[in-house]
């Protein structure tokens, strides 16, 4: 096991309150009306505590390579984007390629500053507030109607179900990592009842994503179940009741939900390349149409940082460009932020997206190097192919809410024993965290 000397306690626990306080205020902000931390300000710390974190590592001599990938990436999108026709400046630039990055650094900071209780600790917290969120939202619906309205409904009028997140998917997606936190330490634990409790897990997710109406997190259940069950499901006439009651649970859910989930993906699908004004459409949609436009226009650099549904994108002259400065989801940015492949497809072309892919394939194998158990790699890629699944249809890189909890789970202790203080895969030496 690799030995604790990069850093004291007392920073430690500072660090470690702070990204907890970050991510419940960004996750939960109907529990935090009165504080004034929005997404920018919390963007603007993070970049603040990563660049002193820089100073420091230069000031003991040594710069532990993430830190120099991160350093390089920001260069060279910074390059792609000065050369733009549409370069937006340098602080707008800067502080839009920093968001873009914002998942690396937030997954280098959580590694380098929490201490391991103080993550498991923040699940348990996600778990309780999400439960406690849903339960109010059932009983007293209209307690939520004065944040988002109708925003957040099914064209039949069908609620969706938020909690105390700002968005019902962000609900979705913290069901599912807490389905693959909890059941992987269910399944590695000596309790005699585990796949009843694995079984009530699954079915107290997949109600929640259900209810949430997010359809992109059902269909990774799939994924879920065979890397999760692969190695401890012995098919006998028990466990293959439990198997045949959750299977039989999710038809039911599909046949009662399949028109509006059909009717809803179809529409938006018709919407995939339509230009000018039309009686219904879905923002992604015509961001993944107009990031290929700039894609196959502007190649193979794309017209630079902050130009095309990016966080400081507001404003830009492409859009205007592109003829599509009036619509209702650029003037309102409602939706504008929703697709991560699509905005660095738009943004920064092929250079960029070759870039994208890079970091998160050297990320992915910095991070799973320090798992030695095949349950903890397991669950590892399990987590990390559900972020860059979302990755293709979401903002999940420049989201601050997916980046804290993706980075927490990734970088959760291992499985067994994971309270015991040699149980830290990612508490590493200055020297050798590289």
């Amino acid at each position: 096991m690799y030995e604790v000397t990069l850093y004291g306690k007392k920073l430690n626990l500072l660090a470690s309150v702070f990204l907890i306080l970050s991510g419940l205020i960004i996750l939960f902000p109907l529990l935090f009306p009165y504080v004034e931390l929005g997404f920018t300000l919390i963007d603007e710390i993070l970049i603040l505590v990563f660049t002193l974190l820089i100073f420091y590592h230069v000031y003991q001599g040594v710069i532990p390579w993430p830190v120099v990938v991160i350093i390089v990436s920001l260069i060279f999108l910074f390059g792609i984007s000065i050369i733009s026709p549409y370069y937006r400046g340098f602080p707008i630039s800067i502080l839009q390629i920093f968001t873009h990055l914002k998942f690396f650094i937030v997954f280098y900071l959580i590694v380098t500053l929490t201490e391991d209780k103080y993550k498991i600790s923040f699940f348990h917290i996600v778990a309780v507030f999400s439960l406690v969120g849903i339960l109010v939202n059932l009983f007293f619906p209209g307690y939520f109607e004065f944040t988002e309205g109708e925003k957040y409904r099914f064209l039949e009028g069908i609620p969706r179900v938020v909690g105390f997140q700002s968005k019902p998917n962000n609900l979705a997606y913290s069901a599912i990592l807490l389905q693959i936190v909890y059941g992987f330490y269910l399944l590695t634990s000596n309790r005699s009842d585990k796949y009843i409790l694995y079984g009530i897990l699954t079915i107290s997710s997949i109600s929640i994503v259900v209810l949430s109406g997010s359809r992109a997190s059902l269909i990774f259940y799939p994924v879920i179940f065979y890397y999760s069950l692969k190695d401890y499901f012995k098919l006998n006439l028990k466990n293959l009741l439990l198997l045949s009651v959750i299977f039989s649970l999710m038809m039911v859910v599909f046949i009662l939900l399949s028109d509006t989930f059909i009717d809803v993906t179809s529409k938006n699908l018709s919407t995939v390349g339509a230009q000018g004004t039309v009686d219904y459409y879905n923002p992604r949609s015509f961001l993944y149409y107009y990031g290929y436009v700039l894609f196959i226009d502007f190649f193979p650099v794309g017209t630079g940082a902050a130009t095309f549904g990016s966080t400081y994108s507001p404003g830009s002259d492409v859009y205007k460009m592109l003829g599509i400065d009036q619509m209702q989801f650029v003037q309102t940015t409602a939706g504008l932020f929703d697709s991560n492949l699509a905005c660095i497809a738009g943004e920064f072309g092929l250079l960029g997206l070759l870039l994208f892919i890079g970091l998160s394939i050297y990320f992915y194998k910095w991070g799973i190097r320090h798992y030695e158990s095949k349950y903890d790699k397991r669950r590892f890629v399990l987590i990390y192919i559900f972020l860059i699944f979302l990755a293709t249809k979401g903002n999940v890189f420049m989201n601050g809410i997916y980046a804290l909890l993706f980075s927490f789970a990734l970088t959760l202790p291992k499985t067994r024993g994971h309270y015991a203080s040699e149980s830290n895969p990612y508490r590493v030496n200055r020297l050798q965290n590289n």
